[in-house]
């Protein structure tokens, strides 16, 4: 089904690059199959003009710790194009869906996506087990050397305690001016855990279960059972500074 997609103002999404050492990898290969996009307005009139394929390559980094990331699948789900009449441009899915190709042990890939021929950002979602699931913006000038910074998955465990990097600019977020990340909370469901959000620098943080959408959480603890998701948001909601990495929160849990 196709869908407006909201483009971020800025090109990254999470980081996490490292220096590594490993066998010299097998260049990844382009997918066989096309890629075709289909565009329509909302009104089904074609306005966004002809497509072309556009070859993209470029490295999956973690995020956290500044390294490649292998195996990590990325797909072209989303574009942003600019419009042929006076309607304007719009967003669209990647219609029909396409296989992802799987970044290699350096994290590099490359695939072709055709899209409209006026694209001004093309989304690449990447996914790859104990990272969260990204979905992260490109532009045209990125196309030959783009950096997909993703976001390890973080899990806390009562009487532990932990300070992470939240960031701006992601989708799950809610919002464009928030700070976010979401951390699962390791105990059986039937135990109660008390997790308390603690600013690091002097900004604003509150913390809930599930995402809080386009309202900043005031709370900055809770009690939540095992398995379940905390979001922490951090900065100020009305400050909007996309894809930045410097919002750091200590997250504290402990048996209630």
């Amino acid at each position: 089904m196709m869908q407006q997609i909201a483009l971020p103002l800025a090109v990254v999404i999470v980081a996490l690059g490292l220096a590594c050492s490993s066998p010299t990898p097998t260049a990844p290969t382009a997918p066989t199959t096309p890629i075709v996009s289909t565009v329509t307005r909302l009104d089904s009139a074609p306005v966004l003009g002809e497509t072309v394929a556009v070859d993209v390559k470029g490295r999956v980094i973690d995020a956290d710790h500044e390294h490649p990331v292998s195996n990590a699948s990325v797909t072209p789900t989303g574009f942003c194009a600019r419009g042929t009449t006076s309607a304007g441009g719009a967003c669209r899915s990647v219609s029909p869906p396409v296989p992802g190709v799987t970044a290699d042990a350096n994290g590099v890939f490359a695939l072709v996506a055709n899209i409209p021929q006026t694209w001004d950002g093309l989304q690449l979602s990447v996914t790859r087990d104990g990272y969260e699931p990204m979905a992260i913006y490109i532009a045209p000038s990125d196309v030959t050397a783009a950096t997909l910074r993703v976001l390890p998955t973080l899990t806390i465990s009562a009487g532990e305690s932990l300070t992470m990097r939240t960031f701006s600019g992601w989708m799950n977020c809610g919002e464009d001016g928030y700070y976010c990340r979401r951390v699962r909370i390791s105990a059986s469901a039937s135990e109660l855990i008390d997790v308390e959000a603690t600013p690091v620098q002097d900004q604003q943080v509150g913390i809930v279960q599930g995402r809080v959408g386009f309202f900043f959480p005031s709370q900055r603890h809770i009690t939540v059972s095992g398995g379940s998701d905390a979001w922490i948001y951090a900065g100020s909601p009305t400050s909007i500074a996309p894809f930045l990495y410097d919002q750091l929160v200590t997250l504290t849990a402990r048996r209630h």
